[in-house]
């Protein structure tokens, strides 16, 4: 399997922590010392333990208000041992809702094993909301 098709597979299994519950492909997933980079403004972890301390709470706090991913298509790009992933699912609520998101991050490849460096999620939101003005896009 080619190093894109394993990102996507990997991805996969990730979003499909939100449906089990359980978080313990991203602890598999996240380097020793990845950074970690959420919406809200106190997302900002250092380190695999201090970033999985929050990600299992926030799975399972997830999982139990019966949200889950949906329309993911992962854009993968490769430059040696070093993998690019980005991605725009929604969070489907458990009413249906569905809210976009960004995922984006930085992988490196040892042998068999991919290990993610540093991801950023992100809800987007208009330029007129955070910024009070019109840019042009």
């Amino acid at each position: 399997m080619d190093a894109a098709a394993r990102v996507r597979e990997l991805w996969a299994g990730l979003y499909a922590t939100l449906e089990t519950g359980d978080a313990s492909a991203w602890a598999d997933a996240l380097a020793e010392d990845a950074l970690v980079i959420g919406t809200d403004d106190a997302e900002w972890w250092q380190g695999r333990s201090t970033a999985m301390s929050v990600i299992k709470e926030q799975v399972r706090e997830l999982h139990e208000a019966g949200a889950r991913y949906s329309g993911t298509d992962p854009q993968v790009s490769q430059a040696g041992d070093v993998l690019r992933v980005a991605d725009r699912p929604s969070v489907v609520l458990a009413d249906g809702t569905a809210v976009p998101a960004r995922f984006t991050a930085v992988l490196t490849r040892d042998g068999d094993t991919l290990l993610i460096q540093q991801l950023h999620v992100s809800i987007g939101a208009p330029n007129e909301e955070v910024l009070q003005q019109q840019l042009t896009l």
